[in-house]
C-alpha cells in the first residue's frame, strides 16, 4: 500500500490559495461596512497573521503532521501558543461566518429583490445543507 503525499509546491499553492481566497471574498463588504481606511488596516493585519502562520508551516512542513505540531516545534513545545492560535482561528471563523452570510444574503437580494424573507430563508437553507453534509459525510 502506498502512502498518498503531495509535493512541496502543491502544498505552498494550497496555502496561498487559502490565504487569498477567503480574504478576496469579503473585501467588498468589508469596505462598504467599515470604510476603506479600516479595510486597508484590517487587510494588512490579517495579511501579516496569515503570512506568519504560513511561514511557520513552511519551515516545519517536512517534520510535522499538523499545524499544531508546527506551532509546538516553532515555539519550543509551549502549548500557550497553540491556545492563542486556536482562539484566533475560532474568533476569525466565527466572525467571518457572519460576513459570509451577509455576502450571501446581498447576492440573493440582488437576484430576487430586497424582501424581509431573504435572510431567514437563506439561514434555513444553509442549515439544511450543513446538516445534510454532516449526515452524509460530504466534504470529507
Amino acid at each position: 500500500m502506498t502512502e498518498n503525499t503531495i509535493s512541496d509546491f502543491t502544498t505552498v499553492v494550497g496555502l496561498v490559495n487559502g490565504m487569498i481566497g477567503g480574504t478576496i471574498l469579503v473585501l467588498p463588504i468589508l469596505g462598504l461596512a467599515a470604510g476603506y481606511v479600516n479595510m486597508f488596516v484590517i487587510s494588512i493585519l490579517v495579511g501579516f497573521i496569515i503570512f506568519y502562520t504560513t511561514y511557520i508551516v513552511i519551515i516545519h512542513i517536512g517534520k510535522s503532521k499538523s499545524i499544531k505540531e508546527c506551532i509546538l516545534a516553532h515555539f519550543n513545545q509551549d502549548y500557550k501558543y497553540v491556545k492563542i492560535y486556536s482562539f484566533i482561528l475560532w474568533f476569525g471563523t466565527f466572525t467571518l461566518s457572519f460576513v459570509y452570510f451577509k455576502l450571501l444574503v446581498l447576492q440573493v437580494e440582488g437576484l430576487v429583490g430586497n424582501y424581509w424573507t431573504v435572510a431567514p430563508l437563506c439561514a434555513v437553507i444553509l442549515f439544511i445543507f450543513v446538516f445534510a453534509a454532516r449526515i452524509y459525510g460530504l466534504g470529507e
